[in-house]
Formats: structure tokens, sequence, C-alpha cells
């Protein structure tokens, strides 16, 4: 599945992974994470529709946003996610045993002003990812 193997991707990267704090570090899913330790990398996967017309090609869309209290250490984390990501047709390093990754590219981005409850920064970047399947 897609994000499961973006999600291998930026774990594997080893700067994200000086980012993050940690060699380990978990990328949860956007409802539901119950991480309360700064930073957090959260991802939200919002399907598209596949296209028998299209030859079976899809284009889906991958928000990963960053929760932080240190807005310096979270731009760095945005920042190295875009480059990443942000590859057009160089997303076919990535690989997923039942699509074929075809382009990655950045739409858009969000900020949040630090929260009262938590006092985390938001930023969130938005993918498109186009693939096709392959079964």
């Amino acid at each position: 599945m897609i994000p499961y193997s973006l999600n291998e991707y930026l774990q594997s990267d080893v700067t994200l992974q000086g980012l993050m704090g940690n060699s380990i570090f978990y990328i949860e899913p956007y409802y539901g994470y119950q991480n309360d330790v700064a930073p957090i990398l959260l991802y939200e996967w919002r399907q598209g529709i596949m296209s028998q017309d299209s030859y079976f090609l899809g284009a889906d869309m991958m928000v990963y946003t960053v929760l932080d209290t240190d807005i310096d250490r979270a731009f760095k984390i945005r920042k190295r996610i875009v480059e990443l990501l942000n590859v057009a047709n160089g997303i076919s390093t990535v690989v997923d045993v039942a699509e074929r990754l075809n382009w990655s590219f950045l739409m858009r981005t969000t900020d949040t002003a630090p929260q009262e409850k938590n006092g985390y920064v938001e930023f969130a970047c938005y993918f498109e990812i186009g693939h096709t399947q392959l079964s």
C-alpha cells in the first residue's frame, strides 16, 4: 500500500532520523495518534479513484503533518519531507509491491500557530502521488 511504502521511505532517511531525534521514529495516522512527545509526524492518505480509461492510473493525496514545540526544528523537518517527496518522476525509487509510483509533487503547505492546549506548531504538506496498479 502506498502509505506504508512512503512511510518506510521517509523513516529510512538518515537526515530525517537526525531531525526527529531518533533513528527509530513512527509516522502515525492523523486521526487517533497517541504520541505526545514532540516532534510528531502524522500522515493522512486520501485515496483517489482509479480509472480504467486511464490504464489504471490513479492519483492519491498524502498529507504529512509535523507537530512540534520547536518551530525551527519543525521547519527543518518539513523542508526535508518536501526534499524527499517533491521529486516529480524520481519517486520510482520507492518500492511498492502492488503499485508503481509514477510521480510525486507538492501541491501546497499549511501552517498553524501554536495551540494553547499543547503548544504545538502544525505544518502540513499535501502531496499528489501518481501510481499505476500492477495487478
